[in-house]
């Protein structure tokens, strides 16, 4: 298996859908990618729902429980469990477009010392962002 999609989560039921079905419509081989979804002990239904795409997909999708609170404690925990090479961290709220396995591994096979990869990602918001003018920027701690 090439590649393991990993996705912490905690209490995103309304959001997980989402991100699976863009993860699942990857325009890559199914046999080459698995997707583990770390339940971070969530009180909503993630479980149900991952669990429901877990069928629907013959086991592409996993639902796995990390009862420890923190993404650090779920990512760490799903590392164990992956059966990919190369491991690629995204967030329960991720739309990913149809390429993206087929171009987030390109760089793993044109040079085989490379270690981590990245790409763009393009915020989707729901409201507009805060704006920090000078005035607040410079009540900003400087940490050194």
């Amino acid at each position: 298996m090439k590649l393991s999609i990993i996705i912490p989560t905690y209490n995103r039921a309304d959001m997980i859908s989402d991100t699976l079905e863009s993860l699942v419509r990857q325009d890559f081989p199914k046999d080459d990618y698995e997707i583990l979804v770390v339940d971070n002990a969530s009180t909503d239904n993630t479980k149900t729902i991952v669990e429901d795409w877990q069928r629907k997909t013959g086991g592409l999708v996993k639902y796995l429980f990390e009862p420890r609170h923190g993404s650090h404690y779920a990512r760490n925990g799903a590392v164990k469990s992956a059966q990919g090479d190369i491991l690629y961290f995204t967030d329960d709220d991720v739309i990913a477009s149809t390429d993206t396995l087929r171009e987030l591994i390109k760089p793993f096979e044109i040079d085989t010392n490379v270690v981590s990869a990245t790409g763009p990602v393009v915020a989707n918001w729901l409201i507009a962002p805060p704006l920090l003018g000078s005035s607040q920027m410079q009540q900003l701690p400087i940490i050194t």
